[in-house]
């Protein structure tokens, strides 16, 4: 495909988020470029959109959201920084994603660009931040005792790049837990298996399934739960989601381009609960995906909807 106008990449920007706001496929952003599946971009460099893309699209560089005037009650401010997402805010601050984005002038969510400084409630605003865990942010995923130490559920030390940063095996005390119907588990994403669960060549072990998926694929919630953790403190796993489920049994999401939900909420099964990326230590967009059964890591396959 013949390349068209240039445009300049944008702290933040994504190949994603730069399709959806021009309106054409990564496929063809790729193309035109003549880059290859899983390469990244990076702020200053100009890329070229697809030849047919209308003049005044192409020229136009999304603007910050105006500085809105202060309505009632949403005096306060917050700053968009990186890793956050417009709904991840609204959900922060109470109010539904329409109401912040009608209060903020701001047409698009996937528009708006780190440091952009946003009106919110300003009760919710003058609130105490959340309290961040000091030692590790894993959520205990065994229903035992609360005195019980939280097991781990990567070695967020781990500097090997591999094709996923979940394949340090867990060194917690296992918990027994329920025994599953097998099938009982949605697939997260459909695509192509890109690494299995068990032990490599190399001596590591894989806790779980890699899945290779579009950048911004939806990610779906295995079964209904509630969430443990959302975060993207770990290294290696990126942007990771985990949620737990009934009988012990807990599901693990990562290397997500977005998350869609917070800790505490309450999801049904086959739920949006993040966009697919490459996160943490990758190099393609994928999904990693893990089962464990208490503390115990178990291979995902047996336990999927054929």
């Amino acid at each position: 495909m013949a390349p068209g106008e240039s445009i300049q990449v944008q702290q933040g920007d994504t190949l994603y988020g730069i399709a959806k706001r021009y309106n054409v496929s990564i496929a063809a952003l790729i193309e035109a470029n003549g880059m290859k599946n899983g390469a990244s971009i990076k702020p200053g460099q100009q890329l070229f959109l697809p030849a047919g893309v209308p003049a005044k699209v192409a020229r136009e560089t999304p603007a910050p959201a105006p500085t809105p005037t202060p309505k009632s009650g949403w005096e306060g401010r917050h700053t968009m920084k990186a890793g956050e997402s417009l709904y991840g805010i609204a959900r922060q601050y109470g109010v539904s994603l329409a109401e912040l984005q009608r209060v903020n002038n701001i047409a698009s969510p996937t528009s708006v660009r780190i440091g952009t400084v946003l009106s919110v409630p300003t009760k919710a605003a003058e609130a105490p931040p959340p309290r961040t865990p000091a030692v590790t942010p894993v959520p205990r995923v065994t229903p035992a005792a609360q005195t019980a130490t939280p097991p781990k559920l990567i070695n967020p030390n781990a500097e090997q790049k591999v094709a996923s940063a979940g394949n340090q095996r867990s060194d917690a005390t296992e918990a027994p837990a329920a025994e599953a119907t097998p099938g009982k588990f949605r697939w997260p994403a459909r695509g192509r298996i890109i690494a299995n669960f068990g032990k490599r060549t190399d001596g590591s072990h894989n806790d779980g399934i890699n899945i290779a998926v579009p950048q911004g694929t939806d990610v779906h919630a295995a079964e209904g739960g509630r969430v443990a953790y959302a975060g993207n403190e770990l290294k290696g796993y990126g942007n990771l989601v985990l949620i737990r489920h009934d009988n012990g049994w807990v599901s693990a999401y990562a290397h997500a381009d977005q998350i869609l939900v917070k800790r505490d909420d309450l999801v049904r099964r086959g739920q949006v609960i993040a966009k697919a990326g490459r996160t943490g230590t990758v190099d393609q967009p994928q999904l990693h995906f893990e089962l464990r059964q208490g503390a115990k890591p178990v291979d995902p396959m047996p336990h999927l909807e054929k």
